[in-house]
């Protein structure tokens, strides 16, 4: 989607292109979809993911535990800020901008010249795939874990063990994000300035560890699967 916007609107700056998304709005649809899945929406692959990676978390002892919160909390965060983009390029909410007005942007450039349905069609393939139903998931799991660990026969996974309800809390806790960041300057100064006194030091901190420039995604990615695979060799 966002290649879209940027060979179609000439940027890809949320706070720039507040409102102009309207007139690709199957995008905002996509993103939409997009962004619901990612806070965590019980449907499709991704939800089943999520499910094992509590499921295994929950089953052990010790430090490991702390995925099951993870994940949701990353859920919320990241549902929310996608969302908090579809109503601002799509919809044209957020009159005054929140934190993201601090976020650095980099000016890139897209051809023009490809039509919206061709440039459309590998996030809406996407998006059907995700959309699958997460048994088919979880049996590749029980088929794929026992080849890995160099095991002989299926490994039955763990049965769901998280709250049914769980997804849809983290669900409506992204959407609540994506409004308060939307809506912010339209309401009470001392909310405003509470909150901005709770989450200032954090999102100060964050922001010097991960600037938002595409550099710092890489650097993270490559440290954190470093991280993933020390943590395999030393288990």
């Amino acid at each position: 989607v966002a290649g879209i916007l940027l060979a179609m609107l000439g940027g890809i700056d949320e706070i720039g292109l507040r409102g102009r998304g309207r007139q690709v709005w199957p995008a905002g649809v996509a993103m939409a979809v997009g962004g619901l899945l990612l806070a965590g929406v019980p449907f499709g692959l991704m939800d089943e993911g999520v499910r094992q990676v509590g499921d295994a978390a929950g089953h052990v002892r010790g430090a490991a535990r702390w995925a099951a919160l993870a994940v949701p909390v990353g859920a919320v965060l990241t549902g929310g800020a996608v969302l908090r983009v579809v109503g601002r390029v799509f919809l044209g909410l957020g009159a005054t901008p929140g934190e993201e007005e601090r976020a650095p942007t980099e000016e890139e450039q897209e051809k023009a010249d490809r039509p919206l349905p061709l440039m459309l069609a590998p996030c809406a393939a996407l998006l059907l795939a995700s959309l699958l139903p997460g048994d088919l998931a979880r049996r590749f799991a029980e088929r794929a874990v026992p080849a890995f660990v160099h095991a002989g026969g299926a490994v039955p996974l763990p049965k769901h063990a998280a709250h049914p309800w769980l997804p849809w809390i983290t669900t409506a806790l992204a959407v609540l994000v994506a409004l308060f960041d939307l809506v912010r300057g339209e309401l009470p100064a001392a909310v405003v300035r509470t909150t901005d006194r709770v989450t200032g030091a954090p999102l100060d901190w964050l922001r010097d560890l991960h600037s938002g420039i595409i550099g710092d995604y890489a650097a993270w990615i490559a440290a954190g699967l470093a991280l993933l695979a020390a943590g395999f060799a030393l288990t």
